[in-house]
């Protein structure tokens, strides 16, 4: 994308913002470089706690809640790769803390991540050491267990919720720095190009003024009013997996197709989640997660490919 920018004739200041200045006429921004003037600013930082900072001094911005995440990069080596294929291994597990974990295979390497309230580099042992991850690892890679002494892991944040103040006179704020992602499962690229082009119609129909701006969260209410679902659907999850019910509601969904579409596109974000939810809450799947309880297992948990 960015070459793609280079192409169209766009210039590109490869330099670190260091502050930020809102008038009436221009908007002003300092780099380690140089010093840049502008009509509007847009905003695409992520959850940068620099840049959070630059637009909080600014403009008066509140960054949205987040979760935290540590992740790493795991190179199993080409022979055992293709035993991933495409699948991602989600983990929801009982282990305080720890919302959830996965394993998603990209091109060469596994990319490994969990996420929580407050994630550490303990925890991301704790995970690797979950009899469940063992088994996954120890099948399809060949090696029992991963830890910090091992490989090196990385921390950051993605949202939960929505920002305040991410938009007025010459200045807005696209993907996770606005919080316009899905609260519970994210998607933040896909999101922050969504909005980044949301705000573009808006800055070229509309203007670039607090007012004009307003069509900017009428853009993105398809985002905003699944938030609330997105939220619930977190706190759901995060009650059944304490309480051990996860592994009854995988089993239901083995035998009924609307409660396995609608875990899929929980995670997959093919669809939103008010309609997730609907699907949840018909009497044909509470009818197959009641069958599923009270039908005994032999077995314990087991990790499921999603």
């Amino acid at each position: 994308m960015l070459d793609a920018a280079r192409q169209m004739g766009i210039k590109i200041v490869q330099a670190r913002v260091t502050d930020l200045e809102i008038h009436a006429d221009r908007v002003v921004i300092y780099t380690e470089s140089c010093c840049l003037v502008a009509d509007v600013v847009i905003g695409a930082f992520g959850m940068d706690e620099g840049t959070v900072e630059i637009f909080a001094r600014a403009v008066g911005y509140k960054p949205p809640p987040s979760l935290s995440t540590v992740v790493t990069k795991y190179h199993p080596g080409e022979q055992h790769l293709p035993k991933f294929g495409e699948s991602i291994h989600v983990f929801l597990p009982a282990t305080p803390k720890i919302e959830f974990g996965a394993f998603t295979p990209k091109g060469n390497h596994l990319t490994i991540n969990i996420a929580g309230m407050a994630i550490d580099a303990d925890l991301m042992d704790t995970f690797f050491a979950l009899p469940e991850v063992r088994q996954v690892l120890r099948q399809l890679t060949g090696v029992d267990q991963l830890n910090s002494r091992m490989i090196s892991y990385f921390k950051g944040r993605f949202p939960r919720g929505l920002a305040k103040n991410y938009a007025g006179d010459r200045f807005v704020l696209v993907g996770d720095a606005a919080g316009l992602v899905r609260a519970f499962k994210g998607k933040g690229v896909t999101s922050a190009i969504q909005t980044g082009m949301r705000a573009a119609n808006v800055i070229l129909h509309e203007g670039i003024s607090a007012q004009a701006f307003q069509a900017y969260g009428r853009a993105n209410h398809d985002i905003l009013i699944d938030i609330p679902y997105s939220q619930a659907m977190r706190h759901l999850t995060i009650l059944s997996s304490s309480l051990g019910l996860m592994d009854t509601a995988i089993r239901a969904a083995q035998q009924n197709p609307d409660l396995r579409r609608a875990f899929f596109d929980a995670v997959s974000a093919h669809s939103p989640y008010h309609e997730v939810v609907r699907r949840l809450l018909t009497p044909p799947v509470l009818a197959s997660i009641l069958r599923a309880f009270f039908t005994p297992t032999s077995g314990g948990m087991t990790p499921q490919r999603r």
